[in-house]
């Protein structure tokens, strides 16, 4: 998983549209698009800019449509942040005008500079004006772990009727979805994926079997044991995508 830097400097640019940012990961963005997706299976509402999602494949599609994806997610076109005027210094709309001398080390151009921002500027955070943003900021997030939550989730809803949760969470164990994805940096310097199946279930702790493959009731206490921490991991993730539903139809996520 890749390491989680400030994106504020980083802008992206599509074929006929400007540049701009994204404070968030992209992969989060694919997350709010799948939940997106699960609120409307699941009777909910989304915000209606998000257009129709039927018409969609998949993430990517949406993400580059010029009335969706990114243009929901970015911010504002900035143009020039720092210009040279000729004059002194004056105050308009939250702007500084100011010369630059050109005879000067720029370093110690660098750093007047600094000093002039932090001596007139209100705030230094950077604040979205995307028109719809995160809850968190993304150092808070883990796309990753949203992802397994939604994965959990479904599988939940798909056989809640017809089995018991007990082996919802046996079927969780085997799923290689639940294990993370690596980026096309990770793959290309070789990493492994570090992270594994949160309901992962080791060796001594996996139960008898009877013909049918259901679990015998004569089970080991080390199977209890990882039976009733996998039952409240799965409550625990049932509840992040509830309450992350109930978000999406106000505007944000998770």
């Amino acid at each position: 998983m890749s390491k989680w830097t400030k994106r504020k400097l980083f802008t992206f640019q599509f074929k006929d549209r400007p540049r701009r940012a994204l404070l968030w990961r992209k992969s989060l963005y694919a997350e709010w698009f799948e939940y997106a997706k699960l609120s409307l299976q699941m009777g909910g509402r989304i915000p209606r800019a998000f257009g129709d999602l039927s018409k969609f494949d998949n993430f990517e599609d949406w993400w580059r449509h010029p009335e969706y994806g990114f243009e929901l997610f970015c911010e504002p076109e900035l143009g020039d942040t720092v210009t040279v005027t000729r004059g002194g210094l004056s105050h308009r709309d939250n702007t500084i005008n100011f010369n630059v001398r050109l005879d000067v080390d720029p370093e110690i151009v660098v750093r007047d500079f600094k000093k002039l921002l932090s001596e007139h500027s209100k705030s230094h955070n950077y604040q979205s004006r995307a028109r719809f943003q995160p809850s968190l900021p993304m150092k808070a997030l883990k796309p990753e772990k949203l992802r397994q939550a939604r994965i959990a989730f479904e599988l939940s809803e798909q056989v809640k009727k017809t089995k018991p949760q007990t082996e919802v969470i046996v079927e969780l164990s085997k799923l290689d979805l639940l294990l993370p994805r690596l980026s096309k940096r990770e793959e290309r310097e070789g990493t492994t994926r570090s992270m594994i199946n949160p309901y992962h279930l080791a060796e001594y702790e996996k139960p008898m079997l009877d013909e049918l493959g259901h679990v015998i009731v004569e089970r080991s206490r080390d199977y209890i044991n990882w039976q009733t921490r996998k039952l409240r991991l799965l409550s625990h993730h049932r509840r992040t995508v509830r309450e992350s539903l109930k978000r999406i139809e106000e505007g944000t996520f998770p």
